[in-house]
């Protein structure tokens, strides 16, 4: 099970996943400006992703 759990971790690309989400922060699709509650659901999903990844703050 380590070996299948390190693979993973290493082919994670956090520096992508960072990015994308920084993305989405700053510039929403078009789904999500025409509702407030997709704009809150994304703003929340968005957060907690770069909480998660330790990159709130950047």
């Amino acid at each position: 099970m380590d070996d299948a759990l390190d693979t993973l971790a290493s082919s994670f690309k956090r520096d992508l996943h960072v990015r994308f989400l920084q993305m989405m922060m700053e510039s929403l699709p078009l789904e999500y400006e025409l509702q407030d509650i997709n704009r809150l659901t994304l703003a929340y999903f968005v957060i907690s992703g770069l909480d998660i990844l330790g990159a709130l703050g950047s």
